[in-house]
């Protein structure tokens, strides 16, 4: 726990928060601005709750594609403003001189030395540590990935998010397709040509912090939520009666969808899920 603050004010005794790598902006040119809309249609009327506000932020561009045949050297290890990216970024330099940012994997420091495999060359088991970026056919099952591409050129996907990863289950030559296991536990079918890079994401603490007070949480900005029971009859279903009295109903959502125990995907969708990876059968373990 040590990449975590801890605080001594009455106000933020249980806060924990993680210690950014660095707060130092090497390449403003790599910064881009885009307004916040969020929890708003076209019109400005609120179509998502507890969505919304926040302090401006400079967005980074980040390379997830990682199709260049080449070396990297780590400059520097940066963190994204609250409420863009949990995961920590690492900017690179090229050897012509050209600067980027990567998705960072747990254990990544300054002044280390990452590669890219180039998909041309048709290599199977090929060499790799935390960092390395390679396409799914040049690897081998069983292995930890994230920053992981559905197909050639759709850039990474899953396993984004801080800490997470997925599970490099079985790759088919023949059928030129690939399993993995995302961080839920389901699987997934991709391309075998499509990318990923080898590890787990970085700020793995992340999920341990407490931001302690709200005004962290506005800033990122998410607002409050309430609750149904909390509200009058015509807000939600749960609201009205007589001081704090039930529902008398299951929970449901604003729209009368139940929210405890019923599935929400269809049948179509998960029948064509189904035959999607009948070929992976053997493989899928329930």
């Amino acid at each position: 726990m040590q990449d975590l603050n801890t605080f001594l004010k009455i106000s933020t005794r249980h806060c924990l928060l993680i210690k950014s790598p660095s707060a130092k902006i090497i390449q403003r040119k790599l910064l881009y601005f885009k307004k916040s809309m969020a929890g708003r249609n076209c019109s400005g009327r609120i179509t998502v709750y507890h969505k919304g506000g926040g302090e401006k932020k400079l967005r980074r561009f980040v390379d997830l594609n990682r199709d260049i045949y080449s070396s990297l050297f780590v400059l520097n290890i940066e963190r994204c403003p609250i409420g863009t990216r949990t995961c920590f970024l690492a900017l690179v330099s090229y050897p012509f001189g050209v600067l980027s940012y990567i998705l960072a994997p747990d254990g990544m420091k300054k002044g280390d030395f990452s590669f890219n495999y180039s998909d041309a060359k048709k290599k199977r088991n090929v060499m790799l540590q935390a960092g390395f970026s390679a396409p799914i056919f040049s690897m081998r099952p069983g292995l930890t990935i994230f920053d992981v591409s559905t197909s050639k050129f759709s850039g990474g996907k899953f396993a984004r998010a801080a800490g997470t990863s997925c599970v490099l289950r079985f790759i088919d030559y023949q059928r030129n397709a690939a399993l993995i296991q995302l961080p839920s536990k389901r699987f997934y079918k991709i391309a075998i040509d499509s990318r990923a890079t080898y590890g787990r994401a970085s700020n793995i603490y992340h999920k341990r912090q407490v931001l302690g007070t709200a005004g962290r949480n506005r800033r990122a900005g998410i607002r409050p939520t309430v609750r149904g029971v909390a509200m009058n009859p015509v807000d939600h279903p749960h609201g009205g009666g007589e001081g704090k009295r039930a529902s008398g109903r299951p929970s449901v959502s604003p729209w009368g969808v139940l929210t405890k125990g019923k599935p929400t995907i269809s049948k179509k969708r998960k029948q064509l899920e189904i035959k999607k990876l009948s070929i992976f059968k053997q493989y899928i373990r329930n």
